[in-house]
């Protein structure tokens, strides 16, 4: 990928390096750790919660305004977009819509959730689903009927911009069906029903999350009134049946899915009492796994709910840890193992946060959700601090490269732009470490005083990287991030000088043994003509 030519001035001079010294070597973590975002609030606003965010890190969810109405809002960058409520209602169109909600979006930022709908008639408000581009065009999802005072509720978006939620109406006016039922829907197709459990439109059936493959996941009550988790398989939904319950003779425990991902893996909750939940992951061919509690949870007592799943499995939600004591939980691989950690361990100590409830997570590793911060409600986002380690490899270079300052870029792969740039000082024999919140598609540029820059190919930066190494070209006399006749110029008024001298010049001496002579000519000559990545 082309990228601008590495300034001279920020990767050449002794001066630069020794201005960067605030970077330490940071040493690789065992597990993932996270930067903090504090989201804020509306302007007046007491509270705020997210439960949605994408790959590129842009987060919806719901907040108040100063006159205490809810909003659904989109949030990118520290700027908050809001949505009104929904202004085309019957008689007095608008003037008693309050509220609006924003649940999920996609990496196109394509927002969806519900907002109030007045029904004059009536005199009350009605949900009406929504589709909204960040930027564009509000469109209105309707319910099944197409009609008052059916409602309907828009859960989660694909990246193809195809919706899923829940509404009522099946039927028809006047007569439909007041039971919530699963739709899917595309601009093209419009509010797509989707059955139940039992096939009868008097069964409640809620969809909750959609992958890109247009699979749906909710639950919905079987012939027996219970709910039972299902998934989708095109248009056909499959139920997942109940939780296997541990008294042998009892019938399965009743499940609720929340979200999928592109394996078909659906994670949620299942009911142990009328208070009591435990949190679920099941593959699409595999059983029931429970996802267990936190240290400190009472099995007896204590409730998990997962909300959240990306493409590698990783689960986000809530656990008790004493009664009404949330805290946000990961479920996650760590050293092969799969278990539950609390979240509040992974951000910084100090912080006046509680994380207490995890909504979702994206498969560049941001996680989203609510808690506390200095006993307030406000919504996080957590970035991913990946931890990157290896060695570079000074070529042509007699003299410990312990000490020695170098930069590495982090890009994007799709454009080459330049996300940040590190300062580190080499340790033992090179080896270098840092860690970095750029998640996604990255690539590494390293460069070193009078060496020539080398990248690495694309890398994947949502989890951590050991062995990432580079082998730097020698020659770069005048750090302008090739070997030309202007080194030669430079290298030959240094020639036969050593510290002390006039004419002595550090970046002369290519092979660090303190003078600047025929062998350091040899390294010139060698690479004479080469560049440096870019």
């Amino acid at each position: 990928m082309q990228t601008s030519k590495i300034d001279n001035n920020r990767l050449g001079r002794t001066a630069a390096f020794a201005f960067a010294a605030a970077c330490a070597t940071i040493a690789n973590a065992s597990y993932q750790t996270y930067q903090i975002i504090d989201l804020g609030t509306l302007s007046g606003g007491t509270y705020c919660k997210a439960y949605g965010v994408n790959n590129l890190g842009n987060v919806v969810g719901i907040a108040d305004n100063s006159a205490g109405r809810a909003r659904g809002f989109y949030w990118s960058n520290g700027v908050f977009q809001t949505i009104a409520p929904d202004a085309s209602g019957d008689v007095g169109a608008g003037q008693m819509a309050l509220d609006s909600r924003a649940l999920a979006l996609n990496d196109s930022n394509q927002v969806v959730g519900y907002r109030d709908h007045w029904y004059a008639s009536a005199g009350y408000n009605v949900d009406r689903a929504f589709r909204w581009t960040v930027g564009g065009t509000i469109h209105n999802i309707a319910n099944f009927a197409n009609a008052y005072p059916f409602e309907s509720v828009a859960t989660g978006i694909n990246n193809l911009g195809t919706v899923v939620g829940y509404a009522n109406g099946q039927g028809g006016w006047p007569n439909g069906s007041q039971i919530p039922q699963a739709f899917r829907w595309t601009q093209a197709g419009g509010t797509q029903y989707m059955g139940s459990l039992t096939g009868s439109s008097s069964s409640q059936c809620y969809g909750q999350d959609i992958n890109s493959q247009a699979n749906i996941c909710g639950y919905g009550q079987n012939a027996q009134n219970n709910y039972r988790s299902f998934r989708s398989n095109g248009a056909n939904l499959i139920d997942m049946g109940g939780f296997p319950n541990p008294l042998i003779f009892e019938p399965p425990l009743e499940s609720f899915g929340q979200a999928i991902n592109d394996n078909n893996t659906v994670a949620g909750y299942y009911k142990l009492s009328s208070s009591r939940f435990n949190a679920f992951v099941k593959t699409a061919n595999g059983a029931y796994e429970d996802l267990g509690l936190l240290p400190g949870s009472n099995v007896l007592d204590d409730s998990a709910q997962a909300y959240g799943i990306n493409g590698t499995g990783e689960v986000v939600g809530s656990c008790e840890v004493g009664n009404a004591n949330h805290r946000a939980f990961i479920y996650e691989s760590v050293g092969g193992n799969w278990q539950m950690s609390d979240l509040n361990s992974r951000i910084p100590a100090g912080s006046g946060w509680v994380l207490e409830h995890a909504m979702d997570i994206s498969n560049t590793g941001y996680i989203v959700g609510y808690g506390k911060k200095n006993g307030q409600v406000r919504a996080f986002l957590l970035k991913p601090s990946i931890a990157v380690s290896g060695q570079i490899t000074l070529q042509d270079f007699d003299a410990n490269p312990s000490g020695y300052w170098a930069s590495i870029e982090v890009r994007d792969s799709a454009n080459g732009q330049l996300l940040e740039t590190q300062w580190l000082t080499l340790g033992p024999n090179g080896s270098y470490s840092f860690t970095t919140n750029k998640v996604g598609n990255r690539y590494l540029v390293a460069k070193v005083w009078h060496w020539l820059s080398k990248k690495t190919g694309t890398m994947n930066l949502t989890n951590n990287w050991s062995g990432v190494n580079f082998s730097l070209k020698n020659g770069d006399v005048d750090t302008d991030n090739e070997v030309s006749i202007m080194d030669y110029g430079i290298f030959s008024s240094a020639f036969g000088s050593s510290p002390g001298s006039g004419n002595w010049v550090a970046s002369a001496d290519l092979n660090g043994d303190l003078g600047v002579d025929i062998g350091d000519y040899a390294i010139l000559s060698m690479n004479f003509g080469l560049l440096g990545d870019e």
